[in-house]
C-alpha cells in the first residue's frame, strides 16, 4: 500500500531541485528533436511531435488537485514526444513517451518516471477508414486525446469532473470511418474494444494511498457530426467495461454527450457525461465560454458540476462531488506557445484530502500560473 508523500514546496530545497532534473532533461530533449524535425526532407517517413507544459500553483482552504494548502509548488508538468513512422502512405506506427508530475498529489508516484503512453499501428483503409491496434487514445469527448497538450486548451487541464487524472487509453482496437467527408455535413464514427487500467487515489480518516481498477471487456463506440461552419460539432459515446472485483463482477456503463463552436471571437464547449453500476452513478457537466480580447490574449471561463449517488437498501445518498467556477487569461506569445494565468473556486468532496461523503463539502481556491510550448 502506497504511502502518502508530501511535496509541498514553502522553500526550494535540495530535493526539490532534484525533481526539477527531468524537466530539464526534457527541455533538451525537446531542443535537440526541433532541429532534427525542421530539417528533415518534406517526404521523410518520421514525424517528430511533442510538447511541454510547466506550472505553479497553490491553494487556499484545501489542497486540492496536487495543489498544497497555503503554499506553492512547481511540481507542476506535462511533457511528451510522439515519433511517427509511415511505412507506406497508408500504414504507420506512432510512439508517444511522456513524463508527468501533479504536484503533492500521490497519482503520479515516482518522479522520475517515464510512461509509454502511445504504442500503436495504423492503417488506413476504403478511403476514409482507418484502423488502430494497440496502446491507443480511448475515443473518448472533446479533450480526452488532447487532455495535457497544454497549447491546445484553454485551462492547465482538461475539465477534472469528466477527464479524471486516468483512463485515458486502451490496450486493444479502435475502427473509424468518415461518411460524406466532402459534404457541407459529415460524421465520424468509432468503435473500440479492448482493456485498460486507471488509479484513484482513497482517502480515509488516516491515510491516503493509490488503487487500481481494472477496466475489462471494454467495447464503446463514439460518432461525431461536424457543421458547415468552422469548429462547430457535437458528439455522442459510450462505453461498458467490467470491474472484477473480489467475489463479484460488476459492470459499468458510461455515456457522454459534447459539443463545440467557434463564432467571430466567442469560442463555446459543453459536456455531460453518466456512468452507472450496480448501487452507484454519477453526473457531471462542463461549460466553457472564451472570448478573444486581442489577437494573442483570450479570456475563459469554465463551471464544472459532479455529483456521486450511492443507492444503500432503503436509501439513497447525495454527495455533492464538485463544484468549480474558474476565469482564466490565455496569451499566445508565440505560435505554439502559450502562458496561462487562472484562478478556481471549488466546493464538494474531490479535496487531496478526506472528507467523508456523508459531511459537508469542503472548500478551496486555487491559483494555476503555467507556461506551455509544442512544436
Amino acid at each position: 500500500m502506497p504511502v502518502m508523500e508530501n511535496r509541498t514546496m514553502r522553500s526550494f530545497p535540495t530535493a526539490s531541485i532534484r525533481r526539477l532534473a527531468p524537466f530539464a532533461l526534457a527541455l533538451q530533449c525537446l531542443w535537440q528533436a526541433v532541429p532534427a524535425r525542421a530539417q528533415a526532407r518534406p517526404d521523410s517517413p518520421v514525424s517528430i511531435h511533442g510538447y511541454l507544459t510547466q506550472g505553479f500553483a497553490r491553494a487556499w482552504g484545501n489542497p486540492i488537485a496536487g495543489a498544497p494548502d497555503g503554499a506553492s509548488t512547481l511540481d507542476y508538468r506535462s511533457v511528451a514526444l510522439q515519433v511517427g513512422y509511415s511505412f507506406t502512405a497508408l500504414d504507420k506506427l506512432v510512439v508517444q513517451l511522456s513524463h508527468r508530475r501533479l504536484g503533492t498529489s500521490i497519482l503520479e508516484g515516482d518522479a522520475n518516471t517515464i510512461n509509454l503512453d502511445w504504442g500503436f499501428y495504423e492503417r488506413r483503409v476504403l478511403g476514409e477508414g482507418s484502423i488502430r491496434l494497440g496502446k491507443l487514445p480511448l475515443p473518448r469527448g472533446l479533450f480526452n486525446e488532447i487532455r495535457h497538450v497544454g497549447t491546445a486548451l484553454p485551462f492547465y487541464r482538461a475539465p477534472l469532473t469528466i477527464y479524471f487524472e486516468s483512463a485515458e487509453t486502451i490496450d486493444g482496437a479502435a475502427v473509424g470511418y468518415r461518411f460524406f467527408a466532402h459534404e457541407p455535413w459529415s460524421m465520424q464514427a468509432e468503435v473500440f474494444g479492448g482493456g485498460y487500467q486507471f488509479d484513484y487515489v482513497r482517502h480515509e480518516p488516516q491515510e491516503s494511498f493509490v488503487e487500481s481498477i481494472h477496466a475489462r471487456s471494454v467495447h464503446g463506440a463514439q460518432l461525431w457530426l461536424d457543421a458547415p461552419m468552422p469548429g462547430t460539432r457535437v458528439g455522442l459515446g459510450g462505453q461498458r467495461y467490467r470491474h472484477d472485483g473480489a467475489d463479484d463482477p460488476t459492470w459499468y456503463s458510461t455515456w457522454q454527450l459534447s459539443g463545440e463552436f467557434l463564432w467571430n471571437r466567442v469560442t463555446g464547449r459543453a459536456e455531460y457525461v453518466q456512468a452507472d453500476s450496480r448501487g452507484y452513478s454519477y453526473e457531471a457537466v462542463q461549460a466553457q465560454v472564451g472570448y478573444r480580447l486581442l489577437e494573442r490574449l483570450t479570456f475563459n471561463v469554465q463551471g464544472e458540476y459532479g455529483d456521486v449517488f450511492v443507492t444503500f437498501p432503503g436509501a439513497e445518498l447525495t454527495v455533492d462531488y464538485a463544484r468549480d467556477l474558474a476565469g482564466g487569461l490565455v496569451w499566445s506569445v508565440w505560435a505554439n506557445t502559450a502562458l496561462k494565468f487562472e484562478l478556481h473556486g471549488f466546493e464538494g468532496h474531490a479535496l487531496d484530502r478526506y472528507t467523508g461523503f456523508q459531511g459537508p463539502p469542503g472548500r478551496s481556491t486555487y491559483f494555476i500560473a503555467s507556461l506551455a510550448v509544442g512544436f
